[in-house]
């Protein structure tokens, strides 16, 4: 089974997530808006020290929703997102998450014309993928209202054997304000536990 563990918008709390992940010996995916003004932005040392021990995927430059603007506008977003961040980083960022889940065929081209590898959506409730698709599904938000889910789609994904994948996205903003980091916490552990038994 595939687990893999996504964070987005790069707010400083999610060096808290990334903390929790280290614990247990995750490694995650960080999707990064540079100049993401919703948030309180990772500075460029934060951003290069994250990416020594995981991941780090484009989410635009701004974090607009996508679908508003037209093709030329919606690459110009993406490039200079993903240019800022190799910069920072020093290698490629192959990755991209559609800020705030919002997407269709012309933004999926945008992103491939701009070179990623693969798009992570918002789309809830895979236990498996196609790993040779481009568009990436979540298993599970990690918000007050899924909160139950994760486990069920964790089973299902188990049980699926080699095809199984469990996808979990946060925002470290969201687990703040709604206060959830003992429970994301006890998700990781359950889920390093049952890895190693």
């Amino acid at each position: 089974m595939e687990v893999r563990f996504y964070v987005d918008d790069g707010d400083l709390l999610d060096l808290r997530v990334a903390t929790l992940l280290e614990k247990y010996g995750f490694k995650g995916t960080f999707y990064i808006a540079p100049w993401n003004p919703r948030v309180k932005i990772l500075d460029p040392i934060q951003i290069k020290e994250l990416s020594e021990k995981h991941e780090i995927g484009g989410h635009g430059m701004r974090h607009v929703v996508l679908t508003n603007f037209n093709e030329e506008e919606r690459f110009e977003d993406i490039m200079d997102g993903k240019h800022l961040l190799e910069e920072i980083i020093g290698r490629p960022v192959t990755k991209f998450a559609v800020p705030r889940g919002w997407y269709n065929k012309e933004v999926i081209e945008t992103v491939k014309r701009a070179g990623f590898e693969e798009l992570r959506t918002m789309k809830q409730g895979a236990t498996e993928r196609d790993k040779d698709d481009f568009l990436v599904p979540i298993s599970v938000h990690f918000h007050p209202d899924h909160l139950e889910a994760w486990r069920y789609r964790y089973q299902q994904a188990k049980e699926k054997g080699e095809r199984g994948y469990f996808g979990v996205t946060c925002h470290g903003w969201e687990l703040y304000k709604f206060n959830l980091w003992r429970e994301y916490e006890s998700m990781l552990r359950e889920i390093y536990e049952d890895q190693i038994a």
